[in-house]
């Protein structure tokens, strides 16, 4: 197990570049039940997610936010 989780810690990546597509539902179910799944102080679990699908309102957050380039 050990290795497993070196070997991943020295695969990692940041991705910078996206692709222009749709991600599937089941990839965006799975990150957030590894995101829900993530530690918190106390198991306080403060956080909230909100996945945004339509094109039309991930502009109007870019268009808003300009750092939201990163996210969206």
């Amino acid at each position: 197990m050990y290795e497993d989780v070196l070997n991943l810690f020295i695969r990692r990546r940041s991705i910078r570049s996206y692709l222009d597509k749709p991600v599937e539902e089941e990839k965006i179910d799975t990150i957030l039940e590894a995101a829900f799944a993530a530690p918190s102080a106390c198991n306080n679990q403060p956080w909230e997610m909100v996945v945004v699908t339509e094109k039309s309102i991930m502009d109007e957050i870019r268009a808003e936010f300009g750092f939201a380039n990163y996210n969206a």
